[in-house]
């Protein structure tokens, strides 16, 4: 054939194979040549790549598992001291598994270092306790709970009503105050009490489209009546409120109903007849 060694090495690489087969013909001398010129060519080339990766690969370090190791074709002296770094990371985990089993053993074997059945049980219990345990509801106010107003003592006694109890102590907000909602708010989380009512009229105001017929004393003193309703949310939270009138309420302003201002909402009982009502308590208002 026509080719030597040093052309084999002195040879181009990345070439594409049309290239390649054209030069091969540059050297064939008979038919058919080039063909096994090309087989000499692959054959070393893939030997030269061979021999470059060996090359690369030698005393190469690497880390597995946290373990040192050495890729080599020959032995070295720094190989002693890999494998003396190896067996001494294994000995250090082996005895850090060997303290944990002995120490499993001994709480197996000692009565004393486990909790008894009750003792489980007592704490079981006292978790149980703990998730029920709710905590106590902010008061709207500091100190004292406010007292009602003179006025509005003498005028449930006029009606001969008793047990008035604050139900909600709040802040005025716009969505009270707008025509678009046309109710007064009461949200659950800031109700103190609502045991003015009883078991039907607490089904009134829960399943009944119109919720439950209350009269209400106005901050000015005057009387209206309004619909208890209990709005409930998808969160699964409620909410008390006064409306189907509300907006009589607020169109006075003697009862200084704005936002921003604070409003107490007491309730009580009227016997003859049975009626629930709630008296509305607004700083400012005149009477």
């Amino acid at each position: 054939m026509g080719i030597t060694l040093e052309d084999l090495n002195t040879r181009e690489y990345g070439k594409s194979f049309d290239e390649l087969l054209a030069k091969a013909k540059e050297y064939a001398t008979q038919p058919g040549e080039e063909l096994e010129i090309l087989r000499d060519w692959i054959l070393h080339d893939l030997s030269c790549r061979k021999s470059t990766r060996e090359e690369k690969t030698e005393n190469r370090p690497c880390i597995v598992k946290n373990k040192m190791k050495v890729i080599s074709t020959k032995p070295c002296s720094d190989m002693r001291e890999v494998l003396m770094i190896c067996n001494g990371e294994n000995e250090k985990a082996s005895h850090r598994s060997s303290v944990r089993n002995d120490h499993l053993m001994k709480h197996k074997q000692s009565p004393s270092a486990c909790c008894s059945k009750s003792e489980v049980g007592n704490m079981i219990n006292s978790t149980k306790t703990k998730k029920k345990v709710k905590k106590s509801r902010a008061l709207p106010f500091d100190g004292a709970p406010p007292e009602l107003p003179m006025e509005f003592r003498n005028k449930i006694e006029s009606l001969h009503g008793s047990k008035a109890e604050l139900v909600i102590h709040k802040e005025i907000h716009p969505t009270d105050v707008s025509d678009h909602h046309g109710r007064l708010n009461m949200p659950r989380n800031q109700v103190l009490t609502m045991e003015v009512l009883n078991e039907q009229e607490r089904e009134e105001i829960e399943f009944r489209k119109h919720g439950l017929e209350v009269r209400v004393i106005q901050p000015c003193l005057e009387e209206k009546t309004l619909q208890l309703r209990k709005w409930s949310s998808p969160s699964g939270s409620y909410s008390y409120v006064l409306n189907s009138g509300w907006k009589h309420v607020l169109g006075k302003r003697e009862n200084n109903i704005c936002p921003g201002n604070t409003i107490q909402v007491w309730s009580f009982r009227v016997d003859d007849p049975a009626k629930v009502w709630f008296a509305l308590v607004c700083p400012g208002a005149e009477r």
